[in-house]
């Protein structure tokens, strides 16, 4: 390679993370393997799981992500994560803490004679900085929702709380877990 081609690559590599237009332009250009189209999985990490839940919609798919919460469910106080400082790199996700990301998603599609639309709450769980459980939506072109789910491995009365709480944070805004679930049982690797 010539000298000025490794230059060009150089400005290039430089100049195409601080263009591009989202969170997950930024992260596909900086993991060029990367994919959304496999998420869900298993041993995505929080910024993967921003990234896909802020992937276009696929062809067949209508699915809108209307709002992102972030919350650092580790220990007894859930407290809410500032998405920007993840997004913007200023903050870092720790490998050694629980997260819970919701995800309001929606869809709005029109018929000849009809208005389409649906929205739900979706949830992943992070349990040590990877995704443990999850339930997820993607609405096709009729809005009809396809739900794919995997249950964590953590107490049942923790997931009905998750569950109750993913639910309540879309009607009222709160994310108050005490409010919603009383005293929590910890996860797993909390302290």
């Amino acid at each position: 390679m010539t000298r000025a081609a490794r230059g060009a690559a150089a400005l290039l590599a430089v100049a195409l993370p601080c263009c591009a237009e989202s969170y997950y332009d930024r992260y596909r250009a900086a993991h060029p393997g990367w994919s959304a189209e496999a998420f869900p999985s298993a041993n995505a990490d929080l910024e993967q799981t921003i990234a896909a839940l802020q992937a276009p919609p696929g062809a067949t798919e209508r699915t809108t992500l209307q709002s992102l919460r972030i919350v650092d469910v580790t220990g007894a106080t859930w407290e809410e994560v500032p998405r920007e400082g993840l997004e913007s790199g200023a903050a870092r996700a720790s490998a050694l803490r629980s997260y819970l990301v919701l995800a309001h998603v929606a869809c709005a599609a029109s018929t000849i004679d009809a208005w389409l639309m649906n929205d739900d709450v979706a949830w992943y769980l992070l349990i040590q900085g990877r995704v443990a459980g999850y339930y997820h939506v993607v609405y096709d072109r009729t809005c009809r929702g396809d739900v794919r789910s995997a249950r964590p491995r953590i107490e049942v009365d923790v997931l009905r709380c998750l569950r109750d709480y993913a639910r309540r944070s879309k009607a009222t805004g709160s994310l108050d877990v005490e409010e919603t679930c009383g005293p929590v049982a910890l996860l797993p690797g909390a302290r």
